[in-house]
């Protein structure tokens, strides 16, 4: 791979990240009226829907024009990637509480195969409808400026990964949850929160 094509991939995998989170809240806003964290950062960052859509952009352009295959790749992806996340979650703070484990095809239940076939079919057509918008657009900021943007965002996810593991180890739960409340994810949250129920 190119340099070019990883910081791409990197922004990529932001982006995406940045765009899952909005998602998550939204949606927890409507079904539960609260702002459920469902990551490890106290970041607005949720990982697995960055890393999803980094393997659908390097592999749906070689199933192009059969859109069930690409569809099954989605869906997947995004199982075996939902369930990655959850499992780490569980383990870095097995006492958190992550919002209760997803529903998904790799439970082997029908709700499951069901809830993973309507994921799947948003991340893919955020693929076909978003994603060429977003590609155009970063092909019009220079490579150096998205070298930066990417490294600088990266370090930070970096350092409060670091600064969240260690909260849970030294403080536990009640410190983490203290950490998040002041955390720029929770304000952003509770902001998007209020906005959709007003």
């Amino acid at each position: 791979m190119t340099g070019t094509l990883l910081i791409n991939l990197g922004l990529y995998l932001l982006v995406y990240s940045f765009l899952g989170w909005c998602a998550e809240v939204v949606y927890y806003a409507v079904t539960k009226r609260q702002f459920r964290n469902r990551g490890f950062l106290t970041l607005p960052f949720l990982l697995s829907y960055g890393a999803a859509f980094d393997l659908m952009i390097i592999a749906l352009p070689a199933l192009a024009g059969r859109y069930w295959l690409q569809f099954l790749f989605t869906a997947v992806t995004v199982s075996v990637a939902e369930s990655f996340a959850d499992h780490l979650d569980r383990q870095l703070g097995p006492k958190v509480d992550w919002g209760g484990q997803r529903s998904r095809v790799l439970g082997g239940s029908l709700r499951g195969l069901i809830a993973s076939a309507a994921v799947a079919a948003a991340y893919y057509v955020v693929y076909l409808v978003v994603h060429p918008l977003l590609l155009a657009l970063t092909e019009l900021i220079p490579p150096l400026v998205k070298g930066f943007a990417a490294g600088g965002l990266f370090l930070l996810i970096g350092l409060d990964f670091v600064g969240v593991l260690y909260t849970l180890r030294t403080g536990g739960v009640r410190a983490y949850e203290r950490r998040e409340a002041r955390s720029s994810e929770g304000r952003i949250a509770e902001k998007m929160t209020a906005g959709v129920w007003r």
